[in-house]
């Protein structure tokens, strides 16, 4: 089933309410705000070992060899074109190259009405500064065909409640990271005086030592733990839906 903003935020608040005896709906322990602040903050530090990934597709021309992708691209996942014929298949592009500052554009300096400002030595536009756009070559020779370049990039943030967890690029299954991430990150800055650690410990440690100093530290290892491993089992299963192409470039 797919999950919303709303639905993460419900989803660690339940794991949450492990951590105090006193919990009610209308008394979390965290707010839904700071929780939120959390899982955006969990989602932005996946990448590289769990992405997102967009597409852009193009017609090749013989002219040009470099084709600019968006801005938020970070790295290649695969290069492939459209064979031409009743086949209709995507045969893997295997020369290419990608460049992070490939096109370098100048922009100018402006005034408050939006004029561009002229050198009044030289008559020439000032420039402010240079924008540098991501670039891919493709050596391979495929003029006139579609070439669809899959790219990764950093997971976009979630930001009202009925926003769908796959607006962030990332795959499902990976919402469980991104959930035990939040409850690691909360824990590991915990108000003492608001999580009953004796019993957070023996609900969620299965312990029955009393409460004692780094209880609180000892909660969020335990989240830590969960988090890396899942983390490590949806990092896994993302090389096997993205195997690491073989290619070359000159």
């Amino acid at each position: 089933m797919a999950k919303t903003y709303a639905n993460l935020i419900s989803e660690v608040q339940s794991k949450l309410k492990g951590l105090s005896s006193a919990y009610s709906p209308d008394n979390p322990i965290y707010s839904d705000e700071l929780v939120g602040i959390e899982i955006n903050n969990v989602i932005q530090s996946l990448h590289p070992r769990v992405f997102a990934y967009g597409v852009k597709e193009f017609k090749a021309t013989g002219s040009k060899a470099n084709y600019e992708l968006p801005d938020d691209a970070l790295g290649i996942v695969a290069i492939q074109y459209l064979q031409l014929g009743g086949s209709q298949r995507w045969v893997p592009v295997y020369n290419w190259r990608f460049d992070m500052i490939g096109n370098q554009s100048p922009v100018y300096l402006t005034n408050e009405s939006g004029d561009i400002m002229v050198d009044p030595d030289t008559l020439e536009p000032i420039v402010d500064y240079y924008k540098y756009s991501k670039v891919v070559y493709v050596n391979d020779y495929v003029p006139g065909r579609t070439v669809q370049v899959v790219y990764a990039k950093t997971p976009s943030e979630l930001t009202t409640g009925t926003q769908a967890f796959a607006s962030t690029g990332l795959p499902e299954y990976a919402n469980d990271v991104v959930i035990l991430g939040a409850c690691w990150r909360l824990m590991s800055f915990a108000d003492a005086n608001k999580v009953d650690t004796t019993y957070a410990s023996q609900a969620m440690l299965n312990t029955n030592q009393q409460s004692a100093a780094g209880s609180g530290t000892n909660l969020a290892k335990y989240f830590a733990g969960l988090y890396g491993q899942r983390l490590a089992e949806t990092e896994a299963r993302m090389k096997i839906e993205f195997p690491a192409l073989k290619h070359f470039s000159n």
